[in-house]
């Protein structure tokens, strides 16, 4: 099992199912141009509707999980700087919507 079945997986044993709102993976080595522009396709689906301010002042918020492993045919420096090149250019937008919390998980084997 990959790594992203098991976030995806363990997210929903934790009773969270409902909340996942998109889950997608990318491999086979691809390239900093790739990942930035997968990174910006999902950063913009998470900005799409953004939370009202009673659902904020409920509690509710949206978490940017990023989660990842290598093969030894990855270049983790370029699969991780085009995720943050995309993380860094949409920042004011993600502070905006109180998307404050993003997880960047790395397995290295």
């Amino acid at each position: 099992m990959d790594n992203g079945c098991i976030y995806a997986d363990t997210i929903c044993d934790l009773g969270f199912g409902k909340e996942l709102g998109n889950y997608g993976e990318y491999s086979g080595s691809p390239t900093k141009t790739a990942t930035y522009e997968y990174a910006v396709t999902i950063i913009k689906l998470l900005l799409k509707n953004p939370l009202s301010d009673n659902e904020l002042n409920d509690g509710k918020s949206k978490v940017l999980i990023i989660g990842g492993g290598i093969a030894n045919f990855t270049d983790v420096a370029d699969t991780f700087l085009g995720i943050i090149e995309a993380l860094k250019e949409f920042q004011d937008q993600l502070k905006a919507q109180k998307i404050e919390e993003v997880d960047l998980i790395i397995k290295l084997d």
